[in-house]
C-alpha cells in the first residue's frame, strides 16, 4: 500500500512538473518533457516490481543471453539525453562488434524520435536495445546490465563528471568500464563541484580500463582537474558521413546566395546561437546576400524563432533536423560554429570531408584542425564581439571560400580515419581477450 500511495504522490509531481514547462517553454516543450518523464515511472515500478514492460524486457534479455551463450558480451552505455557524436561513436562500434559474433546491448535514453542509425540496428536485430528510463546516473535498467554480465561496459558520458554514479555502480558489481568522454572543456575548470566528488571522479577513472577522448586538449583538461590519471588515452575523430566525398561548388546568383549551415543542437548555452544572432542582428547583416540555415531540433527552437522574427533576421533560416549531413554540407558554402564549448564536433570534420571551410570559435578540439585563413576562420574567443569580427573577416574573404574548402579536404583527410572507430574496437577487444 506504502509503495502505491509513493507511485501515486511521484505522479503528481511529475503533472505539476508538466504544467511548470507548459507556462514557462510552450506545449512543445511539456510533451518532451512527459515523453521523458514517463520512463521515470517505469523505473519506479519497476523497483518495486510493478512494471510489466521491465519484465517483458527481462524475458527477452533472458532469450538474448540464451542465443549468444558462450560469446564475448560488451554494452555501450548513454548518459546523455540527446543523440550526439559519443551515441554516434557507440553505435558504430557496437555494429561492428555484432559483424564479429560479439553479444552486444546498447542502453540509450528513450529518445522522442530515434536517430536512423539506431532504427536501423534495432530493425537488424544486431543489438540488444535497452531503453534508459532516466539520464545521468543509474536507473532501474542497472539490475538488467547486472544480469547481461558483460565483459566490459563503455560509458558514453555528455560531459567529465556526468558518468560519475554510473562509474560507482559498475565498480560495485565488479564490472570492467571503460569511458568515452566527449567534452572536458576548460569551462570545466570554472564550475568544479566539491573538493570531496572530485577525489572520488578521480579515483573512479583511475579504475577505467581506458579514456576515448575526441580531441587531445581534453586530456590536458582532465588531467588540470584530476592531476595524474594512470589509465590510457586514445583519442579518435568522429563523423558519420562517407570518407571519400565529390568535390562540387554552387556558385553564388543573386536568387541563391551564400549559404552557410549550422548543424546540431539548438542549445544556445552551449552552441552560442544568441551570440551568432546578435552578431548578424544589424542593417550591414541584412543587406548582405547571405543565408544562415540552422539545421537541428532542441529546447530553444521556439526561442529562437521568436528572436528571428522579433529582429528581423532575415538571413537567418530554420531548416529543421536533418538526416543527410552530407547532402545539407554540400549545397552550402561553409559551416558556422559560435558555440561556447564543444568536444570536436562531427558536423566539423563532416563539413571539411565534403571540402567546405569553417567559421568556429577556439573551444574544444576546433583549434586543433582549423587554420584561420588556410582551411577557415579561427574567433579569438567565444564571445560576441569575437564572432562578430571573425563573421567580418570570413565575410570580406567570401571569394576564398572555395579555395578554402579544397584546403579542408585535404587536411582532414591527413588527419582522420577512414575507418575511425576500428582502433577503438581492436583497443576493447584486446583488453578483454
Amino acid at each position: 500500500m506504502k509503495k502505491i500511495k509513493a507511485l501515486v504522490n511521484y505522479i503528481i509531481f511529475l503533472i505539476k512538473k508538466g504544467a511548470r514547462a507548459y507556462f514557462r517553454y510552450g506545449f512543445k516543450e511539456m510533451i518532451m518533457r512527459a515523453r521523458r518523464y514517463r520512463g521515470r515511472i517505469l523505473q519506479y515500478a519497476y523497483v518495486s516490481n510493478l512494471s510489466d514492460d521491465m519484465q517483458q524486457e527481462r524475458r527477452r534479455l533472458d532469450q538474448f543471453i540464451r542465443d549468444h551463450e558462450g560469446k564475448k558480451k560488451i554494452v555501450f552505455f548513454s548518459t546523455n539525453e540527446s543523440w550526439g557524436g559519443s551515441e554516434v561513436g557507440c553505435a558504430h562500434m557496437a555494429r561492428g562488434f555484432a559483424k564479429e559474433g560479439w553479444a552486444v546491448m546498447l542502453c540509450m535514453v528513450r529518445y522522442v524520435q530515434i536517430p536512423k542509425m539506431l532504427k536501423t540496428i534495432q530493425e537488424e536485430g544486431e543489438a540488444f536495445l535497452l531503453e534508459r528510463t532516466s539520464t545521468g546516473g543509474p536507473d532501474g535498467t542497472m539490475n538488467i546490465i547486472s544480469t547481461f554480465n558483460p565483459d566490459i561496459v563503455i560509458i558514453s558520458q555528455g560531459h567529465l563528471f556526468e558518468g560519475l554514479r554510473c562509474m560507482q555502480w559498475f565498480e560495485s558489481q565488479n564490472i570492467a568500464y571503460a569511458n568515452f568522454i566527449p567534452l572536458a572543456e576548460k569551462t570545466h575548470t570554472q564550475f568544479l563541484p566539491h573538493t570531496g566528488i572530485i577525489q572520488e571522479h578521480t579515483r573512479l577513472l583511475n579504475q577505467s580500463k581506458i579514456i576515448f577522448l575526441d580531441n587531445y586538449r581534453a586530456k590536458d583538461t582532465i588531467q588540470e582537474i584530476h592531476g595524474v590519471i594512470n589509465v590510457p588515452f586514445h583519442v579518435v575523430y568522429n563523423y558519420d558521413v562517407d570518407f571519400d566525398q565529390p568535390i562540387t561548388w554552387d556558385e553564388p546568383t543573386p536568387e541563391k546566395p551564400f549559404r552557410l549551415a549550422v548543424l546540431g543542437r539548438l542549445d544556445s548555452a552551449h552552441k552560442g546561437l544568441d551570440m551568432l544572432f546578435s552578431a548578424v542582428a544589424t542593417d550591414k547583416w541584412r543587406q548582405r546576400p547571405l543565408q544562415i540555415i540552422l539545421y537541428g531540433s532542441g529546447l530553444d527552437e521556439d526561442i529562437l524563432r521568436k528572436k528571428i522574427k522579433q529582429d528581423n533576421l532575415v538571413n537567418i533560416i530554420m531548416a529543421g533536423p536533418t538526416d543527410n549531413q552530407a547532402q545539407v554540407l554540400l549545397n552550402s558554402h561553409g559551416l558556422v560554429f559560435a558555440s561556447r564549448m564543444e568536444g570536436t564536433p562531427l558536423a566539423l570534420i563532416e563539413a571539411m570531408l565534403c571540402h567546405r571551410m569553417a567559421i568556429v570559435t577556439p573551444v574544444g578540439g576546433m583549434p586543433e584542425i582549423i587554420q584561420d585563413g588556410k582551411n577557415g576562420f579561427l574567433a579569438s574567443g567565444a564571445t560576441k564581439e569575437a564572432i562578430n569580427e571573425v563573421l567580418e573577416r570570413a565575410w570580406n574573404q567570401r571569394y576564398l571560400w572555395q579555395t578554402m574548402g579544397l584546403d579542408a579536404g585535404v587536411s582532414i583527410r591527413n588527419k582522420v580515419q577512414k575507418f575511425p572507430f576500428q582502433s577503438c574496437s581492436d583497443i576493447l577487444k584486446n583488453m578483454v581477450n
